[in-house]
């Protein structure tokens, strides 16, 4: 990607600016899913730049890590900590070679990281799976999506069956499906291999 050749200098060079370039507010995506963290959960914000969103999640009771490898950012991000009254555990680090295992978090948040290489892509995926917090009681989760299964069923029409299962792995969206392939709500979401209600159709 031109200008991109040294990201580090690049992103340096863009937030060398007073006014914080991708605003103060959170991500609107961010902002639509913070409601499945409960407040005292543990959270990482990946190449979280100026602490947008990182600040936003902590002002809402999130314990937050975040990190970008550009160090004037991470002034801004202390700054607008400060402002909020909240603290997020800041540190200056590249998503390339970043620890992933060094702590474990609940939820792990990444905004605007399209700019990774397609082969740069599945590490950094993995190691953001590698960090969540994983589910050890799997009596607790086949009971939460068994409760969760028998709403969707109890909840269906009249006549209609449920003929078949479709498993997104990119939105973690298990859904039913009926006899002629038509999704059937409510979806069932995985979190974390936890199985929640959703009572809105996917897209």
């Amino acid at each position: 990607m031109p200008g991109f050749a040294n990201a580090k200098e690049t992103w340096n060079a863009r937030f060398a600016r007073d006014d914080y370039i991708f605003g103060r507010q959170p991500n609107a995506f961010v902002e639509a899913h913070a409601h499945r963290v409960a407040p005292g959960k543990r959270v990482l914000c990946v190449a979280d730049g100026e602490g947008r969103n990182s600040v936003w999640l902590a002002e809402r009771g999130m314990v937050v890590t975040a990190f970008d490898f550009a160090g004037n950012a991470l002034v801004k991000a202390r700054a607008l900590a400060a402002e909020r009254g909240v603290v997020v555990q800041l540190a200056e680090a590249d998503i390339l070679d970043y620890d992933w295992t060094a702590a474990r978090y609940d939820a792990v948040f990444a905004v605007f990281i399209q700019f990774l290489s397609p082969e740069e892509r599945p590490a950094v995926f993995a190691g953001m799976k590698d960090a969540l917090e994983s589910a050890t009681d799997a009596e607790h989760w086949w009971r939460a999506l068994s409760r969760t299964a028998g709403r969707v069923l109890d909840q269906l029409p009249r006549g209609v069956h449920v003929s078949g299962v479709c498993l997104s792995a990119m939105t973690r969206a298990q859904v039913l499906l009926d006899n002629e392939g038509r999704v059937l709500a409510p979806a069932l979401l995985f979190r974390e291999h936890r199985a929640v209600d959703d009572l809105s159709m996917p897209q």
